[in-house]
Formats: C-alpha cells, sequence, structure tokens
C-alpha cells in the first residue's frame, strides 16, 4: 500500500462522506464484516466452544448461551436507534 494510512485520515473522511457526501475510502461493509467476525470469535471463546450463526437472520443459531452474548439490555431511554 502507497500513502498516508492512519486513523485521523480514515475518521476525517469517513465524518465528510456524512457532512457532505464525499465517496468513502473503505467501504462500511468492509468494517462491519471484521467487527462481525471479531464479535463472534469472543463469543466462542468466552463460552468455550463453535458457535453456529445464521448470516441471513443475523443471529446465533441453537446456543442459548452464546445469543446471550449477542445482544444487550438496554436501560430504557438508551436504546439505540437504528
Amino acid at each position: 500500500m502507497k500513502g498516508d494510512h492512519d486513523d485521523v485520515l480514515h475518521f476525517g473522511n469517513f465524518i465528510e462522506a456524512i457532512r457532505s457526501g464525499e465517496k468513502l475510502k473503505s467501504e462500511i461493509e468492509d468494517g462491519q464484516k471484521s467487527t462481525l467476525l471479531c464479535h463472534l470469535g469472543n463469543i466462542a471463546w468466552r463460552t468455550g466452544h463453535t458457535i453456529n450463526f445464521d448470516c441471513e437472520k443475523n443471529k446465533v443459531v441453537g446456543d442459548k448461551s452464546a445469543s446471550a452474548l449477542w445482544s444487550r439490555v438496554y436501560r430504557h431511554g438508551w436504546e439505540p436507534k437504528v
């Protein structure tokens, strides 16, 4: 890879994309997939076993202990609005 690579440029590009519609230098879906794999790996490590994940339904399948780590309960009024 050539050129500057640091978080300041990456975050700046993201903010400019929100503000002005500037094209992202890295697609957000790539980051989402990378983050998803980290979360699933962490859940597998914490439960001590392999987990099954349905990508289409975006949920852990057939495992209550892993499912409990997949989401969280928010205090009233602090739920994320998506």
